[in-house]
């Protein structure tokens, strides 16, 4: 989650746990009322999709989509909810 993200949800008087372990995280936060599972990067490498190494390639999805899916499995099965795949 961006600071930009972040900042926005504490103005709203939102408590925002940004960084953890999964099971870390929803351990300390107690009862959940929404999961924003946002999934975001910078586009720091600058390397088109077709010229991407294994090491680049492996090593994104090692720090963003495991655990953003790590977490979404942790937080669903305890305190229900959905997952949207949009905002309208």
């Amino acid at each position: 989650m961006g600071p930009a993200t972040i900042a926005l949800f504490r103005v709203q008087g939102a408590e925002v746990i940004a960084d953890g372990a999964a099971q870390d995280i929803v351990e300390a936060a107690g009862h959940i009322d929404l999961l924003f599972a946002n999934l975001a990067a910078d586009a720091e490498y600058g390397i088109m999709a077709i010229d991407t190494d294994e090491v680049v390639w492996q090593t994104a999805f090692a720090v963003m989509l495991h655990p953003l899916h790590r977490l979404c499995r942790t937080v669903l099965p305890r305190h229900g909810g959905n997952i949207l795949d949009r905002v309208l």
